[in-house]
């Protein structure tokens, strides 16, 4: 995994994961955006929309409740959301590591675009994680988030309140509940 001064790329996993069942997953989460909070990260447009693909699948009273938080936080911090360039789907074709590769298409072009950025990404995506090729571009969570973060703010006082009210929605989705959940597992 990769440790080297990078462009600073997230996913869905990554920013749903601030609201998984998995604690692990949660402080991760946390740590990672609490730490990043003043700094630049970068998030394709297609993983923002799966964010918004997710909580759509929610009620009414859960989307209200946690919208305020990600537009808060999505207007304080330096979220770049970026689109997806030419270079992006060539490289699918040119480079030989996504050859057989069992991921989706999404998962390909957003790896793809990270290559081309030059970027490191966070993820919790245990897809993505496995592959021993792409080990490079994946940034490592501190090992110590759940004590580092424990009883502390996180953001500021505002966006903490927020996000205390956004927690009634929790990832995943209970097997309930129906959607495309594919790309956070």
């Amino acid at each position: 995994m990769n440790t080297k001064k990078q462009k600073t790329f997230i996913d869905a996993s990554l920013f749903m994961g601030m609201h998984s069942v998995n604690e692990k997953i949660r402080r991760q989460s946390l740590w990672f955006m609490s730490t990043y909070f003043s700094t630049q990260v970068f998030m394709n447009l297609e993983q923002v929309g799966m964010c918004d693909e997710y909580v759509w699948q929610y009620d009414r009273s859960v989307q209200d409740a946690y919208y305020p938080f990600m537009d808060v936080l999505h207007s304080e911090m330096d979220v770049k959301r970026v689109g997806y360039r030419d270079e992006d789907l060539n490289l699918l074709y040119i480079d030989s590591r996504f050859e057989g590769l069992q991921l989706t298409l999404q998962k390909k072009l957003l790896l793809a675009q990270v290559i081309n950025q030059k970027g490191i990404l966070y993820t919790h995506d245990e897809g993505i994680r496995s592959i021993d090729c792409f080990q490079e571009l994946l940034g490592e969570f501190n090992e110590k988030s759940n004590e580092q973060i424990k009883g502390k703010p996180l953001f500021s006082t505002l966006l903490d309140t927020l996000y205390e009210a956004s927690r009634s929605l929790i990832f995943p989705l209970n097997s309930a509940q129906q959607g495309s959940g594919d790309y956070a597992k």
